[in-house]
């Protein structure tokens, strides 16, 4: 039996996607708008392994560069449905709308 792809529908799993860069810095709204026009749309927070606490500002910003063209409909996030083409992928699941009072 095959299982599903869990990213990309219809293509292998396995299969490169993206290249990603990150970089670790503040998150402030500013920062988040100056980071999205360059195409760093998603960031993780830091998370201390001993208490499970986020870090109180400091984000790793990420930046998705498609390889190819493909439909990427993740699993668990099916609003983030789109359709990718080579390059930065500025749709990538977005979260940059942080509590703007950190």
């Amino acid at each position: 039996m095959a299982v599903p792809s869990w990213w990309a529908p219809g293509e292998e799993n396995g299969i490169l996607l993206y290249k990603v860069k990150a970089i670790a810095d503040r998150w402030t709204p500013e920062i988040a708008e100056k980071m999205a026009k360059r195409g760093y749309v998603h960031y993780h927070e830091f998370v201390n392994v001993e208490t499970g606490d986020e870090h109180e500002y400091l984000v790793m910003w990420l930046k998705h560069t498609a390889v190819s063209s493909f439909e990427f409909a993740p699993a668990p996030m099916p609003m983030a449905k789109h359709y990718v083409t080579p390059g930065v992928d500025f749709g990538f699941m977005p979260n940059w709308d942080k509590d703007p009072t950190l």
